[in-house]
């Protein structure tokens, strides 16, 4: 894994752990346990992730247009990290909705 790669992956760790999302234990085949967490750059989740509902009557993607700005996926977790420390409600989606883990 590339230094970039692992700096990306890192964006995704710390939003779960802001969100108090919980990891999965994979068992590598030989024994050994490792935390697997929702890789946020993923196509699959990041989409989800956009579209997200955080309240009754606005999206994620909505409430980071109106308040951020960000030109790509990278820089929109960045931003979203910001988010997840001043707005509950975000967290709240995030740990409630179902991610595939990687």
């Amino acid at each position: 894994m590339t230094k970039e790669l692992r700096k990306k992956l890192n964006l995704s760790k710390q939003i779960c752990k802001i969100c108090n999302l919980q990891p999965k234990k994979e068992d590598d085949g030989g024994g050994w346990y490792y935390e697997c967490y929702p890789n946020f750059l993923s196509p699959e989740n990041f989409v989800k992730l956009f579209e997200l509902p955080i309240t009754d009557k606005s999206y994620l993607a909505e409430y980071m247009n109106k308040n951020f700005n960000f030109s790509n996926r990278e820089t929109f977790l960045k931003t979203l990290i910001l988010a997840c420390i001043n707005k509950p409600s975000i967290k709240q989606a995030i740990r409630e909705a179902e991610w595939k883990y990687e």
